[in-house]
């Protein structure tokens, strides 16, 4: 079985007082039934630094990842029943 990586939408903020910003990526993860994953990991990894940040999917499915810099993603949704699944080439962006 093969889950997904629904990207719901990519949440872009600046910081108070102009001191340069930040984004969130957010979404859900599903199998192919359309049935969500509880306790798959994602993890966003900067492509030009290698920097990466992991989160737990939720009962109900869904992650949130903040604080990210700007810059090009790989995201990756692993689950030990299923196949990983990857978006490549995420483009993240302040006040997009």
């Amino acid at each position: 079985m093969r889950i997904r990586l629904l990207t719901l939408f990519a949440l872009f903020s600046a910081l108070l007082f102009g001191q340069g910003g930040t984004g969130s990526i957010t979404g859900s993860v599903t199998d192919s039934t359309g049935a969500v994953v509880p306790g798959a990991t994602v993890t966003a990894t900067n492509q030009d630094t290698g920097f990466k940040r992991e989160v737990t999917v939720t009962g109900a499915g869904e992650y949130s990842l903040a604080g990210l810099t700007p810059g090009i993603y790989t995201l990756t949704a692993t689950s030990p029943q299923f196949k990983t699944f990857t978006v490549k080439d995420l483009r993240l962006e302040v006040d997009q």
